[in-house]
């Protein structure tokens, strides 16, 4: 329906403006070559595209994609400046899909594409893309997949229009309800000319305009703005704008960072039931540049600016009102009227004649006297005669009055009204039942319950408690971390904040005590949308592990308020106690006690045994695990400033932060990799915790000399820099690699994400998101189910590195689920594992996340003390642990086969589990992780004997 009206009055708007035009070129269609930058040469080069759909009028040529980035634009010529807009150095285009729903990736391959040119040779041309993607399944009578969505983009191009309308529709074409928030990158951008002059991109926000700043969340607002670019009110650079109805839309995120500049709208979420669909209306318009865009539709943009700011009551002023236009208007007439807060009009605006041509800015003058104080707004109506044209009616959801705000005096805090979209409510967590997996106290006081780790106890949950009271127990071999949780209900009227946790020391027989056992209490994080729009709900996620005196340490910081108040409505805390057996620490069971204090007053006690295992862990850690400092702000005042710590402290943690966040990485079996890259940090870092085990390096003879001198050339690496790279990237890397190689013997690592891997043999040493199990790597082999080329690469001596970890992604991830990826490590066989970050911070982590995902790269947090763990640190030091009793038992077995030292039963246990390639599927629940990683202990006990 939207689309006849658009139709409808685009004719209108021809039949005003024909006699304008000293021509009336038919708009056109078909196909052509789409070229890429190639990044050796800076040539266009490179075919992205064969046979891509290319629309063209006198204003714009649009390249639409019909192959692997089916449905993008991905060249955009802007005719009146002659200037391409497309990004042609990396493949993000215009109109590019993103898709947050389970069961799909969240970049999509598209699959069974169809291409269609509608109509062209008139006064407009019409081409459609459609494909599919999802999950194939058993068809069901026909060829229908099991889960499947069909995206289909209808594209029109007008006579005398430079902006490109396309209707944008899902259907679901499986046989799954699909949940999903459709997500489209709607601008791109080009590196150099069309983005130049980054400050000067603005957005329209409810507190008022605002420059773009990276990754950037707004709500949309009326009226909303575009992106643009260039110096300020240019007419030499186009802009690129973005229209949509934002009744539909959530959320959108920008992204600036060469050589990607992009703006994406991420949608209300929908729910299709198989034969369903949902469709939406944008267009994608290119104007000359306005520096403040304050109004935009598809037809044009506008901005304001006021000679003599700020507007102050009782001072004349003059306006300058900029219009660029989208099309192809002519002479047309404005009128207007300037309406207050509650829309009284407080001036009437003389008419002004403005004629609006792609490629021009108009301006007009205009007087205003302020009354008062307030937020006004100039609002101008575009006519034809005695016919308002209905601005912005092609999408639906814009004022059909070019409407920009004016404030006198201290701007509120709400300067433009937000649209209100289709409305939903992300869902809250449902309450649970949990039974502790022991019950420690049950008085009238007070209750407790040891809760197995890594499951996690929520401020909804209700905790059933057995009638047998047994002690608190943990199991942990010499050398090893283990944490031991237990919550504490403290029923009405009492006051929660008043308990006080007391911990002995844990001592065995002999009266030797172990080395740590530290008490930190859980803290809640609080989600307003689930990461990645997906189906988590939202609400409080406990994560970081804060020290016993929080409360005392930062009373006033919005955390620990934020906090106590959970606390108090819930009566409920949860406390971990982190415990550590020194390597020689004698195997036998240790003893202590947790008291309670309420108010004062003794409350309860209930006993701690911890069982240390008859052996040690190596004492480095066997699965080499490293991670980079992406996001690091530790060394800033401002996340120590907002736990209101005094400036003294502000000032010695963050002088210390970086040093204390290496100790704790390396403490759990990690190694920094960012800034630790020589031989004198390597000296200093070596043998901290359980020490290095990956020695990330540089350019430097005397760090190679110092890597051979130690034996740990193997362990060290050079990252490529190429990080992600695909396919079209390996001559560089070839390139890069063979100079690498002639000057060094340090190992190159390559983040690489193609399949064409034979062309790296011998220039790759270390494969990063490589799976040694993919197609590309050859005929599977036995025991692993290796390629037979990955095999020979490792007899070759490469290894193999898994990339990043669930653990490390969102904050509402099943910790268990994700531990048992390490179990996977083990089966497949790889060597290390790398992540990009784990301490991925803003300004105010507690507040504010780096993009869409809640805490992503996340796991230590500012804590009253510095640097703090959490549950998902906690998660991924067990993580390496169990790699290690996974190894220690295949040493054993490997031991005793050399030695023909064959005890049937255990041995044959041991075989097992070691070469079961599902081992992870065994262990992605918190019971049956805890039962085999005893039942290792066991069996490593027994084939030590």
């Amino acid at each position: 329906m939207r689309l006849l009206f658009f139709r409808a009055t685009v004719g209108l708007w021809l039949a005003f403006t024909a006699a304008s035009l000293a021509q009336e070129l038919p708009v056109t269609a078909g196909f052509g070559k789409i070229l890429f930058l190639d990044p050796k040469t800076k040539q266009l080069d490179l075919v992205l595209d064969p046979k891509a759909i290319y629309l063209e009028n006198e204003c714009l040529k649009a390249g639409i994609c019909t192959g692997q980035n089916a449905g993008q634009i991905m060249d955009l010529v802007y005719k009146p400046m002659n200037l391409q807009l497309a990004n042609q150095l990396v493949p993000m285009g215009y109109c590019r899909e993103r898709y947050n729903a389970e069961g799909l990736p969240e970049w999509v391959t598209p699959t069974n594409i169809q291409t269609e040119i509608i109509e062209q040779g008139g006064a407009r041309a019409v081409a459609k893309v459609s494909y599919e993607f999802g999950q194939p399944g058993t068809p069901d009578g026909a060829t229908v997949a099991r889960s499947a969505l069909r995206s289909t983009k209808t594209y029109t191009l007008t006579r005398g229009a430079a902006c490109l309308i396309v209707r944008w529709k899902l259907e679901n074409v499986g046989q799954t309800v699909f949940e999903l928030n459709p997500w489209l990158s709607h601008v791109g951008g080009h590196l150099e000319k069309s983005l130049a002059g980054l400050a000067n991109n603005r957005l329209l926000q409810p507190e008022g305009p605002v420059n773009l700043g990276h990754e950037r969340w707004a709500d949309p607002v009326t009226d909303w703005t575009a992106r643009t670019s260039g110096p300020t009110n240019s007419e030499e650079l186009p802009m690129v704008c973005s229209i949509t109805d934002f009744r539909q839309v959530f959320q959108h995120l920008f992204w600036q960072r060469s050589p990607r500049f992009t703006l994406q709208t991420i949608y209300s979420r929908i729910a299709l039931k198989p034969g369903e669909s949902w469709q939406t209306d944008y267009v994608i318009a290119a104007m000359p540049n306005l520096g403040n865009v304050t109004y935009v539709a598809p037809e044009l943009a506008a901005s304001v600016d006021v000679a003599d700011e700020p507007l102050q009551p009782g001072r004349e002023a003059r306006l300058t009102v900029n219009i660029a236009a989208a099309m192809e208007l002519g002479e047309k007439c404005l009128k207007g009227r300037v309406l207050d807060a509650n829309d009284r009009p407080v001036l009437e605006l003389p008419e002004r004649p403005v004629r609006l041509t792609p490629g021009k800015i108009a301006r007009l003058d205009y007087r205003f006297t302020p009354p008062s104080n307030g937020v006004y707004r100039l609002s101008l109506a575009l006519y034809a005669g005695p016919d308002k044209l209905p601005l912005g009616k092609i999408v639906g959801s814009q004022q059909d009055a070019i409407t920009l705000p004016l404030v006198v005096g201290p701007p509120p805090a709400v300067v433009i009204p937000k649209w209100q979209n289709d409305g939903f409510a992300w869902a809250r967590r449902k309450a649970r039942e949990v039974k502790p997996w022991r019950t420690l106290v049950n008085n009238a006081v007070l209750k407790a319950g040891q809760i197995l780790v890594p499951d996690r106890i929520f401020l909804e949950d209700t905790l059933l408690y057995e009638d047998a009271l047994r002690p608190a127990f943990i199991r942990l071999a010499g050398g090893e971390y283990e944490c031991l949780q237990f919550a504490i209900e403290i029923p009405a009227p009492a006051d929660p904040m008043a308990l006080e946790v007391g911990l002995s020391a844990l001592r065995n027989g002999e009266g030797a005590a172990l080395e740590k056992a530290e008490v930190r209490e859980q803290i809640y994080l609080t989600t307003e949308t689930p990461s990645y729009f997906l189906g988590f709900p939202i609400g409080q996620w406990p994560d970081p592990l804060f020290e016993s005196d929080w409360e005392a340490k930062i009373p006033n910081a919005p955390i620990a308020q934020q906090n106590i108040a959970f606390i108090k409505k819930g009566h409920k805390r949860v406390y971990w106690v982190t415990v550590r057996a020194q390597p020689d620490a004698r195997p036998g069971l240790y003893k202590g006690a947790v008291t309670l204090t309420l108010a004062g007053k003794p409350a309860g006690e209930f006993p701690v045994e911890v069982k240390v295992n008859a052996f040690v862990l190596p004492r480095r850690a066997t699965l080499r695990c490293s991670t980079g400092m992406v996001g690091w702000h530790g060394n800033g005042a401002s996340n120590w400033e907002i736990l209101g710590l005094p400036a003294e402290a502000v000032k010695t943690i963050s002088k210390n932060a970086r040093d204390q966040y290496w100790r704790l990485i390396l403490e759990y079996g990690w190694t920094p990799t960012m800034f630790l890259s020589g031989v004198t940090s390597w000296e200093e870092y070596k043998n901290v915790g359980r020490g290095l085990s990956v020695f990330p390096s540089g350019k430097s003879k005397g760090n190679e000399a110092w890597l051979i001198t130690n034996n740990v050339i193997n362990y060290a690496y050079i990252y490529a820099p190429f990080d992600e790279h695909t396919d079209q990237k390996i001559p560089e890397v070839v390139a890069w690699a063979k100079a690498w190689k002639q000057e060094s013997k340090i190992p190159i690592l390559d983040c690489y994400y193609g399949a064409k891997v034979e062309e790296l043999f011998g220039f790759v040493d270390v494969w990063l998101g490589q799976s040694p199990k993919s197609p590309w790597w050859g005929k599977p082999t036995p025991p692993l189910g290796w390629g037979d080329k990955a095999v020979a690469r490792k007899q070759a001596g490469d290894q193999f590195f898994s990339c990043n970890a669930n653990l490390i992604w969102h904050v509402e991830f099943v910790p268990a689920e994700c531990r048992s990826e390490f179990w996977n490590d083990f089966a497949v066989g790889v060597d290390g594992r790398y992540v990009y970050s784990t301490c991925r911070w803003t300004e105010d982590v507690y507040k504010k996340n780096w993009t869409s995902g809640n805490y992503m790269g996340c796991v230590v947090y500012p804590g009253p003390h510095g640097i703090t763990t959490s549950i998902r640190l906690e998660t991924l030091r067990d993580a390496v642990e169990d790699y290690d009793y996974l190894a220690l038992l295949r040493e054993r077995v490997r031991r005793i086969d050399n030695s023909r030292q064959m005890p049937a039963g255990p041995i044959e246990q041991a075989k097992a589990i070691l070469e079961d390639p599902k081992l992870a599927e065994k262990v992605n629940t918190t019971i049956t992780l805890h039962e085999m990683r005893n039942r290792l202990a066991d069996l490593i006990e027994q084939l030590g004997l």
